[in-house]
Order: C-alpha cells, then sequence, then structure tokens
C-alpha cells in the first residue's frame, strides 16, 4: 500500500511495550525525541519549542515529530475529547414505512400495509410496507428499533464533524460518526474521563473487530501501524455504552525481525487477527488480544519464509470434503504478485482442540500454493474472466492473465474476492470450481473508475442482502463504497463515504454486532466511528432508494 503524498505527523506520546496492559493516566501534550513527554522546553531539553509557543518552520518543532502545524502556526494541537453522542430518539408517526414512504403503526395508517409491524408474519407478501420483506426477529415486520429505516446509501448530505478536514468528509443520509483517535495523541477512553498511557500509533492501516474472550458486552479493534516501526494497535471497546466507547489501548508486534510496515491484514477462525507487513522482506503475525500469557502474537506459517510485500488475509472452511481451513493472502507487488493459499496439515477438528489460540495456526506445517489465472473472455477488457489453477510457483509466466498490486481481500460463502489497485479491478473467485471474473470497481456514466483498496463485509452473515464494502485509494477522494444487488438482482457499486482527498481511507471494518462501521485516515490515523441514527445494522436487506456519485439513482438492498 503506498502512502499519501501529504504525511502529516503529531506529537507521540509515551509508548508502551508489547505486553503493556491497559492503563490510564492523565495526557501531557508533547513528546521529545527520545520518547519522555514533555509540556515546556524545561521539561525535555530537545525539544525546540513548547506546545503552546509559536513556530516558523520544521526546525522550530522537533519535539512535535518535526511539524510546524495548526492555523496559527504552533508546534501542537491536542485532540479534545469526543463528545459524548445521545442515544438517538425514535421516529415519529409509526414504526412501519409503506411503500409511499409515509408512516404508520397499524393497517388503519395505511390501507397497502397488510400486517401491523409487530405482528407476525411467515411471507413477503404480508409485508408490502416494508419493502415487501418478512424478516427478522422471529418472522416480524418491523423495520429498525428507533423507526422507521432512514439511511439511504449513497444520498451524501450528512458533513461529518471532528475530523482534520471536517467540511469535506460527507456520510449518507442517516448515518452520524465521531472520531475516536488521532496519531501520536492519547485515546481519550471511558467517555472521556481518562487517557491510554500509550500514544496512538502512526499510519493506522487494515484493521478488524475481535470479542472478548470472556465478556461479550466488550470487544476489540484491532488497527495495524504501516510504519517504520510496524506493529499493531489494540482499542477496547465497551458495547454497553451508546455509542459503544473505547476503554482503552495498548500497541503490540512492533519492531519484528522480518519487516515493518503493517498494512492490511485478516481474522483467523478463532478470532485472532492475521497482520501484513509490506515491506519486501515482510511476514505475516498472529495477534491474539485475549491472550494473558505475556506473548499475545506469534509467526504464523501462511506465507513463504523468503518474504515479501503481503497485505491482507482471507479463509475459508472448505466444503470440498477435506475438513480444512483454507488461509489466503495477498502480495502487493508488481513482480511476484501470486496470491498464497496455505492448507494446513491438521483438520479444522485438530486446530480447534488446541486451548491456546496463538498454538493452533503458529508453527504448524503445510501446503503452500500459488494463485495462477488464464484468461478465456474479455482479455483485453476492462472485465476480463477465465479459469484458474494453484501452482508451486510465485513467479507469474508468459500468458498468465497478471493481478499486480493485489490488496483488499474477504471471502463471502464459497466465493473469494479480492482486488487490485493499479488494475482498479475486483476479482472473483468460485471455490468450490476453476471460475473466476471480474469487474471494474467503480464506474461512472462517463467511465472513470476509482482504485480499491481493503474490503470488508457485513461479519457473521452470508445472506445475499448483504453489501460488499470496500475503501478506496488512488487519486481524488478516498471513499468507501459498496457492491450489493438492485432491484433487479443485478450487483452495482455506490459510495457510504466521501473522504479527504489527502490521505488513504483505511481500516474498513465492524462492530460485532454489525452496528458500528469503523475506518481510518492513514496519514493522521484519524479512527472514526459511524453508525446508523435508525439503530438497524449495516446488513439487514431493507430496501431503499439510493444513489452513486450523484450518476444513477437505485432501489437497493442494503
Amino acid at each position: 500500500m503506498k502512502f499519501s503524498a501529504l504525511l502529516l505527523v503529531l506529537p507521540i506520546l509515551v509508548r508502551s511495550s508489547a505486553s503493556s496492559s491497559f492503563e490510564q493516566r492523565s495526557r501531557k501534550l508533547n513528546t521529545c525525541p527520545n520518547g519522555d513527554s514533555c509540556l515546556t522546553d524545561d521539561d525535555c531539553k530537545a525539544c525546540r519549542k513548547s506546545p503552546f509557543n509559536a513556530c516558523a518552520s520544521n526546525n522550530d518543532c522537533s519535539g512535535n515529530g518535526n511539524k510546524c502545524r495548526t492555523t496559527v502556526g504552533s508546534c501542537s494541537s491536542p485532540v479534545p475529547p469526543p463528545t459524548p453522542i445521545p442515544t438517538p430518539t425514535p421516529g415519529t408517526g409509526g414504526s412501519l414505512v409503506c411503500p409511499d414512504k409515509s408512516s404508520c403503526n397499524s393497517d388503519a395508517d395505511c390501507q397497502t400495509c397488510t400486517k401491523n409491524p409487530t405482528q407476525a408474519c411467515t411471507v413477503d407478501s404480508e409485508c408490502s410496507g416494508n419493502g415487501n420483506k418478512c424478516r427478522a426477529p422471529a418472522g416480524s415486520c418491523a423495520q429498525c428499533p428507533n423507526g422507521p429505516a432512514t439511511y439511504f446509501p449513497g444520498d451524501l448530505t450528512v458533513t461529518l464533524g471532528g475530523g482534520l478536514a471536517t467540511n469535506t468528509l460527507l456520510a449518507s443520509t442517516g448515518l452520524s460518526g465521531r472520531v475516536l483517535t488521532r496519531e501520536g495523541q492519547a485515546v481519550s477512553l471511558n467517555q472521556g474521563t481518562s487517557f491510554s498511557t500509550a500514544g496512538m500509533h502512526n499510519n493506522a492501516d487494515g484493521a478488524a473487530t475481535v470479542l472478548h474472550g470472556t465478556d461479550s458486552s466488550k470487544y476489540y479493534l484491532v488497527s495495524n501501524s504501516e510504519s517504520t516501526s510496524g506493529g499493531v494497535g489494540i482499542l477496547q471497546f465497551d458495547a454497553t455504552k451508546t455509542p459503544h466507547d473505547v476503554i482503552g489501548y495498548r500497541r503490540t508486534a512492533e519492531n519484528t525481525a522480518t519487516g515493518r510496515r503493517n498494512c492490511g491484514g485478516g481474522r483467523t477462525p478463532w478470532g485472532t487477527w492475521l497482520t501484513s507487513e509490506e515491506s519486501g522482506t515482510g511476514s505475516v503475525y498472529e495477534v491474539d488480544p485475549n491472550d494473558n500469557t505475556g506473548t499475545d502474537y506469534c509467526r504464523s506459517p501462511i506465507v513463504p519464509p523468503e518474504g515479501g510485500n503481503y497485505e491482507s488475509n482471507a479463509y475459508w472452511e472448505s466444503t470440498e470434503g477435506d475438513n480444512k481451513y483454507h488461509f489466503y493472502t495477498t502480495n502487493d507487488s508488481g513482480s511476484n504478485y501470486r496470491l498464497t493459499r496455505f492448507i494446513p496439515d491438521d483438520t479444522v477438528t485438530e486446530m480447534l482442540a488446541k486451548p491456546r489460540k496463538l498454538d493452533r495456526l503458529c508453527g504448524v506445517n503445510g501446503t503452500l500454493e500459488y494463485l495462477q489465472l488464464s484468461c478465456d473472455t474479455g482479455c483485453s477488457g476492462s472485465s476480463p474472466s477465465g479459469t484458474y489453477a494453484w501452482s508451486t510457483s510465485r513467479t507469474p509466466v508468459t500468458g498468465d492473465q497478471p493481478y499486480p498490486s493485489a490488496e483488499g481481500i474477504d471471502v463471502k460463502a464459497n466465493d473469494l474476492y479480492f482486488v487490485t489497485k493499479g488494475q482498479r479491478r475486483l476479482y472473483m473467485l468460485d471455490l468450490t470450481g476453476t471460475i473466476w471474473t471480474s469487474t471494474a470497481t467503480i464506474e461512472s456514466s462517463t467511465g472513470a473508475t476509482f482504485s480499491p483498496d481493503q474490503v470488508a463485509r457485513i461479519t457473521g452473515s452470508d445472506s445475499p442482502d448483504d453489501l460488499l464494502y470496500f475503501a478506496e485509494d488512488g487519486s481524488g477522494n478516498k471513499d468507501i463504497h459498496a457492491r450489493g444487488l438492485d432491484d433487479n438482482g443485478v450487483y452495482q457499486f455506490f459510495t457510504i463515504i466521501r473522504g479527504y482527498n489527502t490521505t488513504e481511507t483505511t481500516g474498513l471494518t465492524f462492530s460485532p454486532d454489525n452496528k458500528y462501521m469503523y475506518f481510518s485516515h492513514q496519514s493522521q490515523s484519524e479512527i472514526w466511528q459511524i453508525w446508523r441514527n435508525d439503530g438497524c445494522t449495516f446488513g439487514n436487506g431493507i430496501y431503499l432508494d439510493v444513489n452513486y456519485h450523484g450518476v444513477v439513482s437505485r432501489y437497493l438492498r442494503y
């Protein structure tokens, strides 16, 4: 993954070790080159300026990451705690939406509604006022916890505040959000009443959420650091708060022997995080936020020992009768770019029987193979297709369908998806056969395409109503997009959030209950938390009008 042309570096606070606990303390506002914290020049002789003093050049601010910043040219700009957001109130006029978009509570309110939202249903025809869907929970016609669905994907009307470019970050109608972190600053904890010991890591990149091992009301967000020290930052959340609140932060897996620049990653079947190093000599490490043995990460065998520019990971529980997990890793390279597949010798049963999660994959034997694509149709166009095979060589040969600079990857049901940044293409493989297809990732009516980065899907569901979300990396704004079925059953693309034009949008993931979307702006390490005001998840399959880049208007499941 490339760095943005504009790289902002903010003050870094005291770093914690890989095994540090979630400690809390009052925040100091500057960091010296040796890692000590300071508030004034007297606290740290190497700091040339107090963070509150004016500066004229970067040299005046060596203790602040060598950057002279903010509107008045001061050396520092502390991040205030995020403002607590009140619980959204239910919509007025009823909890059901009729086909004409009016609200209703009963059949009498809207004659086209054939069922009260609180009544049970067995078939779609009983719920015509709900997008003609009979849906959860328990076969109810009801829509969202806070009333009628108000989320219109692609209708970019909401300006999100709190970031470094407030007026340029737009979200779809019905969404709200806030910034949780910023590079180098202590992380606000417990609704702003305390702060983390460790400063937020640099260049936040690939991310995922991991359930707490013993407390179902808590979870972790793991976030890679694509920096010279690499590693992973771990945010802990309390899901009993609205919105979900950060209650801890620590860092781990920094300065490994194989590389740095932790880029993308992926979950394992047992709820740990695979983090990939994109450094040429990089490897893949497995991180367990729940591990309390003193070592919460280990080197994974899912890529070859000679290293590479490894980007992202996914797994598939094979349906082909071998009772094996298959692990996939993309390589962001222009030469030896072939996607890696690792199949452990251990069966699913044998792996899951090991009590310590980090012992299930690290150190096991298995088979490494590499994806070879052959093109049959549309080979010179933007959406070629053909057949694939697995090779023992990671080096492409003449006649291959090239797919350099592969980045984001995910598996949904028996299909593998991955994106290539340079080609601006989404590849789809049928894992039960040998067929692959592809499509231009984002294309407007004028034929302009946009470059994809990481992909993510709603976790825990393989419903065709779900969307395949992905973050964009390329020229112009770096947005959050999605791919889903329109009313005619055709897959289309549209924009969820329009990002900044100065830095990559990375780290796209969802909370375990799918009610919160998270993503990062890389160069500032801003992690955003996004939620739907109507209280629904980001994958419940209700129909609403959407549009994409103002080009088209669709009636689409989401």
